[in-house]
């Protein structure tokens, strides 16, 4: 009988001892669960504040840096920073952000500077003021004018467009900023062999001829282009000088 009762007390003895291991199983992970719900609560960010983006949306910018299970909390955004990740953002050089308070943080882009870009295999190579690539990527910007015509040998990333003619660049980047300067938004700018420009905006194609008087021209451009909305044609600029040079425009 001593014997039996003996092994009674041992088996009672080893349930509870299960018993208190699962209890404490469970308390644990009801504390993890409360941990996880607190700081998906106290720390989620619900105010964004975006600047210097001009290529994407605020809603955009943050589809791109909120990503992620963790992407929308200020606690994980912090470790990630402290942990140097970088985001890979089409048209950006890079990103700073603040972590103003555990809701509020502020994201300052810092755009590449793109000039235009070339079509090759199906992407778009996007290059600078230099004719260096900067981005190679599937998506055509609305902001940044696709360039057809110029010959080159290879594209490289990080190095310049092989054209048989350089200054091509700086004539690229003088008209996408005197482009900008008077609201002009020029979906192609076309470069015939002998460097002649054609800058087409929708229907319209204006020619602009050599890379001379092109403030003029475009500043002329800006006045015409409303009246001929609608219409589909050539717009004649490429021997105007001054403001008693004619502008002409030839209906297709």
């Amino acid at each position: 009988m001593r014997v039996i009762a003996g092994g009674r007390v041992r088996h009672r003895k080893r349930r509870s001892h299960k018993l208190y291991i699962v209890i404490g199983i469970m308390v644990v992970l009801l504390i993890l669960v409360c941990v996880y719900f607190y700081i998906r609560s106290e720390y989620r960010i619900t105010a964004v504040k975006i600047e210097g983006n001009t290529y994407h949306t605020d809603e955009e910018i943050k589809g791109y840096v909120l990503t992620g299970a963790f992407g929308d909390n200020s606690l994980y955004l912090s470790h990630a920073i402290k942990k140097g990740k970088e985001w890979d953002i089409p048209f950006v050089d890079t990103v700073e952000i603040e972590i103003v308070s555990h809701h509020e943080i502020t994201i300052q882009v810092y755009e590449k500077m793109l000039s235009g870009c070339v079509e090759h295999l199906g992407r778009y190579i996007y290059f600078d003021k230099d004719g260096v690539v900067v981005e190679s990527t599937k998506e055509l910007s609305e902001k940044v004018p696709l360039i057809t015509g110029l010959e080159y040998k290879q594209i490289v990333m990080y190095k310049q467009l092989s054209v048989s003619k350089e200054e091509v660049f700086s004539t690229i980047f003088n008209l996408t900023k005197l482009m900008d300067k008077y609201n002009l938004n020029a979906n192609r700018i076309h470069f015939d062999p002998d460097y002649n420009i054609t800058a087409y905006f929708g229907q319209v194609r204006a020619s602009l001829g050599q890379a001379e008087y092109l403030d003029e021209k475009l500043m002329n451009i800006q006045y015409i282009l409303p009246s001929l909305e609608g219409m589909s044609g050539e717009l004649k600029v490429e021997n105007y000088t001054n403001i008693m040079d004619d502008i002409d425009f030839k209906k297709d």
